[in-house]
């Protein structure tokens, strides 16, 4: 049953600052609606699950024993990427959008997570721990050449990509940083260092219009067991969480709708450990529930194309 909130209130603004940086917004395949991937124990065992957008005819893609999760989309909405430990050790598989022709990308005793796929289709970003922490790496869509690209030693991971393919966002233990496609020179936005202990930022995802990241923070909460979805400015100077009052139910990795105007996300929805996927627009907080199951579905990924559908005017007051 889908259930849609409209929360009005006073959004929360840190500071104000420029809007720069402006990205070419792609233009989506209007011809179907849009579809969300994402992974759920609804089965008894991890699998990569596809939706429409409005929650309507879900499948399982992967049905394989082990843990598949955390999916994402190529550009044309073809293909899925997804991460999984059925052949023993966590490694990056892609598969068709039906679930067909799966196949193993990575083959490294280090953990591959978290895949990204580039806007021209070219290259895959994804952390890897290969060479004893995790650092962000690059490799061909068929899995070749694979390239470390960030050189870190301090933990990097949940890679993401402007739309111009141009720029990759991620997060390590000092922040988060923006970097040349290239590797050849970055900003960091967001430093760990200028906020307090047990500050947290991860699960980034670049907007559409390029002007923001969606996020799981503790910005305002300033408690490691609290974190809620914010979004920021790309120069990482203005935190704003997406619900002006916290729900106190964890988040999970956002995901932006092909247009930029709504994000998807995963939320633990009852006190027993089920979490479902949300979508919320961006201006006006208006929120819907997608699924509805005392299991498990998160970490969801909006397919880059289709078009997003007219939700039911159905509102309910938002619970504390």
């Amino acid at each position: 049953m889908v259930l849609r909130t409209l929360i009005v209130s006073t959004l929360f603004v840190a500071i104000a600052c420029s809007e720069s940086d402006p990205q070419a917004t792609p233009t989506p395949d209007n011809s179907t609606i849009s579809r969300i991937a994402f992974a759920s124990d609804r089965n008894g065992d991890w699998d990569v699950y596809v939706m429409d957008a409005d929650g309507q005819n879900i499948t399982n893609l992967t049905a394989t024993v082990g843990l598949d999760t955390y999916p994402a989309w190529s550009p044309d909405g073809s293909q899925i990427l997804f991460q999984s430990d059925r052949d023993g050790n966590l490694e990056i598989y892609v598969m068709n959008a039906d679930g067909s022709n799966q196949t193993r990308l990575t083959n490294d005793p280090g953990k591959d997570l978290w895949p990204s796929w580039s806007p021209d289709g070219k290259k895959i970003a994804f952390s890897s721990d290969r060479r004893g922490k995790l650092s962000i790496w690059m490799m061909n869509p068929d899995g070749t050449d694979a390239k470390d690209f960030s050189g870190s030693i301090l933990n990097s991971r949940y890679p993401t990509w402007n739309s111009k393919g141009d720029k990759l966002a991620y997060q390590d233990d000092r922040g988060v940083w923006v970097m040349k496609h290239d590797g050849t020179e970055g900003d960091r936005i967001i430093s760990n260092d200028v906020f307090f202990d047990d500050f947290f930022v991860g699960h980034l995802d670049w907007a559409p219009k390029g002007k923001r990241l969606a996020m799981i923070s503790n910005h305002q909460e300033r408690t490691a067991f609290t974190r809620n979805l914010y979004t920021s400015q790309i120069d990482g100077f203005r935190f704003r969480r997406l619900y002006p009052v916290a729900s106190g139910s964890p988040y999970d990795r956002p995901s932006w709708s092909p247009d930029g105007e709504w994000i998807a996300y995963g939320i633990q929805t009852s006190d027993g450990g089920g979490w479902d996927i949300q979508v919320v627009k961006f201006d006006t907080q208006e929120t819907v529930r997608l699924t509805s199951s005392e299991a498990t579905d998160t970490v969801p990924d909006w397919e880059p194309r289709g078009f997003v559908p007219v939700y039911p005017e159905t509102f309910v007051p938002a619970l504390p």
